[in-house]
């Protein structure tokens, strides 16, 4: 029986050294996985701000561009107004001709 022992011993001291190794490996890896996260969620924010940021950019450039075409449609506007008050005869001969043409259309669809 004390053989037996013996024998046991050691395998149990090579069992205890395995089982501290795969404790360290896993405290090692516990804190590269927390350490990755860190930095993907530091990553993750970086990229959320800058989108942020080309949002913000993308705004202005659009509420700019609605602007100059609601300036030019006003623009427009005024200058066949404009067209319309020197040459009102010239103006309605073409809005009929228009019209006609417009029925025409759609009378045949």
């Amino acid at each position: 029986m004390a053989a037996h022992q013996n024998a046991s011993n050691p395998a149990r001291a090579v069992a205890d050294v395995a089982a501290e190794r795969v404790q360290e490996m896993k405290s090692q890896l516990s804190e590269r996985a927390a350490k990755a996260m860190e930095g993907l969620q530091q990553a993750g924010s970086e990229v959320r701000a800058a989108a942020h940021e080309q949002l913000d950019v993308l705004r202005g450039t659009a509420s700019e561009c609605y602007e100059e075409g609601r300036k030019r449609v006003q623009q427009v506007g005024q200058t066949l107004e404009q067209r319309i008050r020197e040459r009102p005869l010239s103006s309605l001969l073409i809005a009929a001709g228009v019209g006609c043409l417009l029925g025409l259309i759609w009378r045949r669809r």
